[in-house]
């Protein structure tokens, strides 16, 4: 289905593309949401396991749990900006969150998050 709603960031909004996750992969399947079809695939790392999109929508963030590394996407080219590792004491990234100006990465672990 596509449609226009309001984003929570002012103006409409239209869905273009998803990045889904392929955590038995090693990488991001982008679809086509009008034509409702595969529209690629990105190599992001192993075991991708958490997506988000800026709210200025220029770049998808990506957590590989596999191998510990942030991964970041120009949605424009679909293309890897940057692949960073993350120390999560121990633990991979396994979500994220994207504010206007933090993206946090979560580990599995609660007790292992800092302020």
């Amino acid at each position: 289905m596509m449609g226009t709603s309001r984003s929570v960031f002012g103006g409409e909004v239209k869905a273009v593309r998803a990045y889904v996750t392929n955590f038995r992969g090693d990488g991001i399947s982008v679809i086509d949401v009008p034509g409702g079809r595969l529209d690629g695939h990105i190599e992001t790392g192993s075991k991708p396991h958490g997506v988000a999109m800026s709210p200025a929508g220029d770049a998808v963030f990506d957590s590989n749990e596999g191998d510990g590394t942030l991964s970041i996407i120009y949605p424009h080219t679909n293309r890897i900006q940057t692949s960073d590792p993350y120390d999560g004491g121990g633990a991979g990234p396994n979500q994220l969150a994207v504010g206007a100006v933090l993206v946090e990465a979560t580990s599995p672990s609660f007790d292992q998050l800092s302020e």
